[in-house]
């Protein structure tokens, strides 16, 4: 398969890829699809990963030699809220700078956090968004991190969790009787395939676009 060198994905992580989790869930994936598709791979990094100047300087010479363009932000862990909502300011910066000068074809959003700045630009600019879910964030942080299922965190996160949708295309050979299965399927999901449409018709297939909204998937 020739790399798509017209259009890139840009994927955000807020698991820095220089610890274990990310360099297992995270690097490795993107190196992987990188082979096919041109990457931007956007992470936060802890300070006490980037003082690891030898570590640093190894990671991103393989990141470098699969072609894939590494941008990295420091993480900041304290004081909780106003250090998320800087991180968030700082990536909702270089998103603006990021989607104006580059082809962003799709952001790969792995967990909830850092799609909240997507929901604005989603209005400015043109991408597809794949919501790679971590499970349901909010309520796992209630259940584990003692978030009152009550208060504002837990109720916003809730709220924009129906705003994640992963825009999703499939190609159908242009037969009679080939639709069975995705009409049943959207029969029994109706409340989590929206925006269905045909976008491309041709003699021999069918290309439907839809978004897709996890949240009770039947099968």
């Amino acid at each position: 398969m020739l790399k798509d060198t017209n259009n890139k994905i840009l994927y955000l992580s807020y698991d820095g890829v220089l610890e274990p989790l990310g360099s297992s869930q995270v690097l490795n994936y993107v190196l992987g699809l990188a082979k096919s598709y041109n990457f931007i791979l956007y992470s936060f990094e802890k300070p006490h990963d980037l003082k690891d100047t030898k570590r640093v300087s190894a990671v991103s010479k393989i990141i470098k030699k699969s072609g894939i363009k590494w941008i990295k932000s420091i993480y900041h862990k304290s004081p909780t809220t106003l250090a998320t909502l800087y991180d968030l300011f700082i990536l909702l910066s270089n998103l603006i700078l990021i989607l104006s000068f580059n082809r962003i074809s799709i952001i790969h959003l792995r967990g909830y956090l850092l799609g909240v700045p997507l929901l604005v630009l989603k209005k400015i600019f043109k991408f597809k968004l794949v919501f790679d879910m971590r499970g349901f964030w909010a309520d796992e942080k209630a259940d584990r991190a003692g978030w009152n299922r009550s208060g504002y965190k837990y109720i916003f996160f809730k709220a924009i969790e129906k705003n994640y949708s992963s825009t999703i295309e499939i190609d159908l050979p242009h037969k009679p009787g080939v639709l069975g299965h995705i009409t049943s399927l959207i029969g029994l999901n109706k409340g989590n395939i929206v925006n269905l449409e045909i976008i491309r018709r041709r003699k021999e297939q069918l290309t439907f676009s839809f978004d897709l909204q996890i949240k009770d998937l039947k099968n």
